[in-house]
């Protein structure tokens, strides 16, 4: 608990999909589409530990590790990438992107899921979500 008063309102709407029957979430940060309990259950206690960080567990992450990093890398946006990385062809010769693009283009990418536009307001996601950045690049390269 923090030493000083805190106060914080959280508006959240819960509504099922007419067209899918998933769960949505809608809040003023972002939306949410839940197809579970469980999964209405693990967003409420994300963006509940955003507001409140002491209530947040101390493994509880947005990006948890490089398996749902690359996860939640989606298909659709994938192929907009590939521009990025095409870009330093020279030839036959291909240079490929320096860590520090590579982190910053992903970095970007993730940023535009709804989901984790929260990882900016944070120094602590945000330095482990390019942690994870750099560990992905080790594992490619």
């Amino acid at each position: 608990k923090p030493h000083s008063p805190y106060n914080g309102v959280m508006l959240l709407k819960f509504y099922r999909s007419a067209a899918t029957g998933a769960w949505a979430i809608h809040n003023m940060m972002g939306l949410a589409h839940l197809s579970g309990k469980d999964e209405v259950k693990k967003e409420i206690q994300s963006r509940v530990a955003d507001i409140f960080p002491w209530l947040r567990k101390k493994a509880q992450r947005l990006i948890a590790d490089v398996p749902e990093l690359c996860a939640n890398l989606s298909s659709k946006s994938m192929p907009k990438l590939k521009p990025f990385f095409e870009a330093n062809e020279l030839g036959n010769n291909i240079s490929g992107l320096k860590l520090e693009k590579f982190t910053e283009i992903l970095f970007k990418q993730i940023l535009k899921q709804p989901h984790l536009s929260a990882i900016a307001d944070s120094a602590e996601e945000s330095g482990h979500t390019v942690a994870l950045l750099h560990e992905l690049f080790a594992q490619i390269d």
